[in-house]
């Protein structure tokens, strides 16, 4: 299992979504300032499986999942001052 750094915008067409591994907005797009910038940590096997738990975590999965980007995050903590460490977040997962 390898854990991830993953970005995606979020439309709010896309409906909510739940995940419960540590997740933030941490911006928004200066196009649409309603599309939040999503950054999260998830665990998977390859990039390919973080993208699905991304979009396993919607209501209803979405047609156009906007990725910016995912990437190892090796042994590192996704927590910082930025992203700090919420009493819901699991990690490991």
């Amino acid at each position: 299992m390898t854990a991830w750094w993953i970005s995606w915008y979020a439309h709010p067409e896309d409906g909510p979504f739940e995940l419960h591994t540590p997740w933030w907005v941490s911006g928004f797009t200066m196009e649409d300032p309603s599309r939040d910038t999503i950054v999260a940590a998830v665990q998977a096997e390859s990039e390919e499986d973080a993208w699905d738990v991304v979009l396993m975590s919607y209501d209803e999965v979405p047609t156009q999942l906007e990725k910016r980007f995912c990437d190892p995050l090796g042994d590192k903590e996704p927590f910082s001052d930025r992203f700090p460490r919420a009493d819901w977040m699991q990690w490991p997962a």
